[in-house]
């Protein structure tokens, strides 16, 4: 049996793309996916006002492997090809269609420019429930994407993904601050932390 937290995950994930589907049958792979991954660290709530709700995670999982994506050009899916990728593609390179899914997703949403974070809201609305994966996976690219040059995107992607630091890099950076007396910046790390695994007693010890 999988472990309950990878029970869970699995569960949105697949939960996810099944909603998605029953409004779109063939939305693009990387924004189904994408969402589907961002999404799957979630956490039930059962105290929430709304009797239970879903309170959402980071999911950084994927973001060592992205990093080593993007720093390794033979592997990396240039995003122009990832915005069209077909299941056969999409399967015999999954190794980095799946960290690069997730981060885009996650770029477009989280990114501090705004005009990025519309992207993705454009990207939804252009989907089409009568399209087959090819049509809507170039409605998408067309009407979301066309406003921004390959080049910059490619670019703002990259310095934005590999200015993000994973729970372990900022407990690292806790634990430094912390033997160097700097206590203050110690409790800003440790606390980052926390954010993204409150169930860990690393952060919890240290403050």
């Amino acid at each position: 049996a999988r472990p309950l937290p990878e029970f869970e995950a699995s569960g949105l994930h697949y939960g996810f793309i099944q909603f998605l589907s029953a409004y779109v049958p063939s939305a693009p792979l990387w924004l189904a996916e994408g969402i589907a991954t961002y999404l799957e660290y979630s956490a039930f709530d059962p105290s929430a006002a709304s009797a239970g709700a879903y309170r959402f995670r980071p999911n950084y999982a994927w973001l060592d492997a992205l990093k080593g994506i993007l720093r390794d050009e033979p592997r990396r899916i240039p995003l122009t090809e990832l915005l069209l990728i077909g299941k056969e593609d999409a399967q015999r390179r999954i190794e980095a269609f799946y960290p690069l899914a997730w981060g885009l997703v996650h770029f477009l949403k989280n990114s501090p420019e705004r005009s990025y974070n519309r992207v993705l809201w454009e990207a939804i609305a252009a989907l089409q429930p009568s399209f087959d994966l090819e049509q809507n996976s170039r409605q998408v690219s067309d009407r979301a994407f066309a406003w921004v040059p390959s080049e910059r995107l490619e670019q703002d992607f990259a310095d934005f993904t590999l200015g993000l630091t994973t729970f372990n890099d900022r407990v690292r950076q806790g634990v430094e601050e912390y033997a160097a007396g700097r206590l203050l910046e110690a409790e800003v790390s440790f606390r980052e932390a926390l954010v993204l695994r409150e169930d860990s007693y690393i952060p919890h010890y240290y403050l």
